[in-house]
């Protein structure tokens, strides 16, 4: 395993745990918030190192909501797809085999702007998702199902 994905991976993991131990005192102190971590479908399908390090920010968003419920601060992850950013798109562009690949498997379409993935981030920060704690939402076009 080479040094830079094991960095990497804890850098998702720890880069969560920071910001929630920065924001979490305000939080406690206003009386509640929202917290929404970043966390990937890839989480679910891969045994990378990167994989590993998304679905222990899952595991974190679990336990991070149990822990806060009583200061009434909401713990929510987002976990994207296939995103069309700079970077995601020079690691796999649109005509690779892995986003035809995506486009044969996912219910809507194999990939998607980031754009996308405002409406789940502005609904995790909102009033309306105050009674939703410890969740990962899938933002991936039909991606992943979980049963």
């Amino acid at each position: 395993m080479m040094p830079w994905t094991i960095s990497y991976g804890t850098l998702n993991v720890k880069g969560a745990l920071v910001c929630a131990r920065a924001c979490v005192p305000s939080m406690i102190e206003r009386g509640g918030g929202k917290i929404v971590n970043q966390s990937s479908g890839g989480a679910w399908v891969s045994p990378s190192p990167y994989a590993v390090s998304k679905i222990a920010i899952v595991s974190l968003t679990h336990g991070l909501a149990r822990e806060l419920g009583k200061h009434n601060i909401n713990v929510n992850a987002i976990a994207p797809g296939a995103v069309e950013t700079e970077a995601g798109l020079e690691i796999r562009p649109m005509d690779s085999e892995w986003r035809n690949r995506m486009r044969e498997i996912c219910a809507l379409k194999g990939s998607a702007p980031p754009e996308d993935l405002c409406g789940a981030a502005v609904f995790l920060c909102s009033p309306a998702s105050d009674w939703v704690t410890g969740q990962c939402l899938n933002v991936d076009g039909g991606w992943i199902y979980r049963y």
